[in-house]
């Protein structure tokens, strides 16, 4: 006991001249909206980095060197300043997505995903624009692994949402957060 409180004072003693080291990833789009011509009027973009201070943090695997995160959103534009999205980051953490649709016809966006952790049976998904999210919703639904057929489909512009259910095909109207099932 005596050794490792005199190595955790040698290490908090020595960490002075240690500086954090910053990696900057590049940004990476997560959403596109286009025109009738497809040329993209509005883009949903990532920028990302992370520190890794270079003082050892005790874990139960041993020694490791701490790392924070940042993430930021913007919603780059045409003929308009670049503006932050701060609900970003509730979108993706509520969706389990890094993805984003526009709702053709609207200013609104959807964002959906299935749990990476989880059995894959959940959908989360979540409406949204540039102010707030407008509804969360979470379906059950058949997991990719198991009938080889994506959870989910987008369709009409992304205004309907093909679901595949434990009880069948449905159709989720995201503007009137209706459903319906598929009659075969």
């Amino acid at each position: 006991m005596k050794k490792f409180l005199l190595l955790l004072t040698l290490m908090a003693a020595n960490t002075g001249g240690c500086k954090p080291s910053e990696h900057v990833n590049p940004p990476q789009t997560i959403g596109e909206r286009t025109n009738e011509q497809g040329v993209v009027t509005q883009r949903i973009v990532l920028e990302s980095s992370y520190t890794t201070d270079e003082i050892p943090v005790m874990t139960p695997d041993g020694l490791r060197n701490r790392t924070h995160g940042t993430a930021t959103y913007f919603l780059d534009e045409t003929n308009k300043p670049r503006r932050e999205l701060p609900l970003m980051p509730s979108v993706v953490h509520t969706s389990k997505s890094g993805k984003c649709w526009p709702v053709e016809g609207t200013n609104q966006w959807l964002s959906a995903g299935t749990d990476p952790i989880g059995n894959g049976d959940k959908l989360y998904f979540v409406l949204f624009d540039e102010k707030r999210i407008i509804r969360t919703n979470v379906f059950s639904v058949v997991p990719k692994w198991k009938s080889e057929k994506s959870e989910y489909e987008l369709q009409k512009g992304n205004r309907i949402m093909l679901i595949r259910t434990p009880d069948g095909l449905v159709n989720y109207d995201v503007l009137a957060d209706t459903t319906a099932k598929v009659e075969k």
